[in-house]
């Protein structure tokens, strides 16, 4: 309902023949202006796609009980995989610090900010966040970031099954936190920018602004007709007394100081539109999380219900974090041309703070899995020091889909690149196939079947809700999961220590020894 009557208010009464016609004239202009017909002919064809998927227009439903079934499968998913998922959402810092930098906002104020709204004992911030705008969508904003659209419109069309698996998604999204930082990350972020305009517009006319200044305004949406208006405002104040433009401070401007530029009910609506559409433009290119723009370049006009659908969204499920970085910052970073120095100033740092990051979530991974952090530097050994920058690289995604690629096949936990190009859905169907052909030949042959009965029970406890959730995981293992698996294959454990010695690594909390295997955290070894 809530897009329908968004389409009605952008393009009228009849709003796929407005868009038709809207698309002939951009056509047409560019013709003019001489642009190529296969950029202008890929440019239309994007659009198109965009707006059929938006308005639910010339889409295929396929069959309604395959949707749900995939709805289900990749919410359980989510339920049983992102357990851990805030560790790795710690790299969201490094593209909000270069977007402050970009505005020149105050970074230290951005922290403040950040550690306020994650303030449990603070309410007042989050209450002005939301009434603001800036932070309402905390469930669907984590649901789209981690998984798939779909899984957050569930209940008007899935079935029972797909109800509970949403409701197990959402709950473990609630309970590792992760839901709670993407909300603060984006009302953080948000009120910074705000804070700066809360003041610039008042201090400096448009035409005291430099030639770049001006430039940028307008490639992020804001004109002058817009930067005079935000002028006139008055600022409304947090709980600290920092001032904020808010789009009620816009509303709120008298009529009579407006009507020198039209009508000031329509002013002040396109100044509120273009204004909150920037905030929330930045907003999401330093809080990544997939649009419309980069969900129909995954996935296309597919439906879930469609075969193709079904299992394009099963494999790309978690894929959309990288995908939507390069679409959002790499566009930035080659605004000026592939061959300027900008790719390079924007895109270097950027993947430098996010590696720094990485290192910092790497090393909480490894903590959290009961292991002791890993060595960063050994004065005998310089490979160290590079291996473990790689695998910070890898982990904060400054090296995004190659970084996924490289991380999968040096993943210490069996992964390989396989998994990470089949996606959870192609990885549970080999990891099936394999079971099921080579137990029955196991079996038919008269061989031991221990190791087959393992996998199955490790591929059994990687599909519990919960299992892997950052603050648990390694108690819950040690005095439970441990003790089946030493049931079913009991030399399992051995191997695996063993294999960790091999690697350099070794645990806080031995596997397989329930409470007598806690040790105190281990970080001399980080620095040898």
């Amino acid at each position: 309902m809530a897009k329908n009557i968004a389409l009605v208010e952008k393009f009228g009464s009849n709003p796929n023949r407005a868009f038709e016609l809207l698309a002939q004239e951009a056509k047409r202009i560019d013709n003019a202006n001489g642009i190529k017909t296969n950029a202008l002919t890929d440019g239309i064809r994007r659009a198109t796609t965009m707006y059929d998927v938006f308005a639910n227009r010339e889409m295929g439903h396929g069959i309604e009980a395959l949707n749900s079934f995939g709805v289900a499968y990749r919410a359980w998913n989510v339920s049983t995989m992102l357990g851990s998922a805030l560790l790795a959402s710690l790299s969201d810092i490094a593209p909000m610090i270069k977007l402050a930098r970009m505005h020149n906002l105050s970074v230290a104020k951005l922290m403040g900010n950040l550690i306020g709204e994650m303030n449990p004992f603070n309410p007042k911030d989050r209450e002005l966040s939301f009434s603001m705008g800036i932070a309402v969508d905390e469930i669907t904003s984590s649901l789209g970031r981690f998984a798939a659209e779909d899984l957050t419109s569930v209940y008007d069309r899935a079935s029972q099954v797909a109800r509970v698996s949403n409701t197990a998604a959402s709950t473990i999204m609630r309970a590792s936190l992760l839901n709670a930082w993407t909300r603060a990350t984006k009302a953080a972020w948000s009120k910074t920018l705000m804070n700066k305009y809360a003041n610039l517009p008042k201090e400096k006319k448009w035409g005291q602004l430099d030639a770049k200044d001006q430039s940028f305004l307008k490639a992020v949406g804001l004109d002058e007709r817009t930067w005079e208006v935000m002028g006139l405002a008055e600022p409304m104040k947090d709980g600290s007394g920092n001032p904020l433009m808010t789009t009620q401070s816009i509303l709120n401007i008298p009529d009579d100081q407006l009507k020198h530029l039209g009508d000031p009910v329509e002013v002040k609506n396109q100044a509120v539109k273009k204004y909150f559409s920037h905030v929330l433009d930045e907003q999401g290119m330093a809080v990544i999380e997939a649009g419309l723009r980069e969900r129909t370049r995954l996935y296309g006009k597919t439906h879930g219900g469609e075969i193709l659908g079904f299992f394009g969204r099963g494999m790309m499920q978690f894929k959309s974090f990288p995908v939507t970085f390069l679409m959002r910052h790499g566009t930035r970073a080659l605004r000026d041309g592939a061959f300027s120095p900008t790719p390079f100033t924007y895109m270097i740092p950027l993947a430098m703070g996010m590696s720094a990051m990485g290192a910092l979530s790497l090393q909480l991974g490894e903590i959290a899995n009961g292991n002791n952090p890993l060595t960063m530097w050994d004065d005998d050994d310089p490979d160290v020091a590079l291996s473990f920058m790689t695998k910070a690289m890898m982990k904060g995604g400054g090296m995004t889909l190659l970084g996924d690629i490289v991380a999968a096949g040096a993943d210490t936990s069996g992964r390989d690149g396989r998994d990470f190009l089949l996606g959870p859905m192609g990885g549970d169907m080999v990891k099936l196939a394999q079971l099921t052909s080579g137990t029955a030949n196991q079996l038919l042959n008269g061989k031991d079947v221990t190791s087959k009965t393992n996998q199955m029970y490790m591929l059994a406890k990687s599909k519990i809700p919960g299992q892997n959730l950052w603050y648990t995981k390694t108690a819950m293992n040690r005095l439970m999961f441990d003790d089946l698996q030493n049931i079913i294959a009991p030399d399992y454990q051995r191997k695996y220590k063993r294999k960790m010695q091999k690697q350099g690594r070794s645990q806080w909390w031995e596997s397989g020894e329930g409470l007598d295997g806690l040790n105190p955290i281990d970080f001399e070894g980080v620095v040898k």
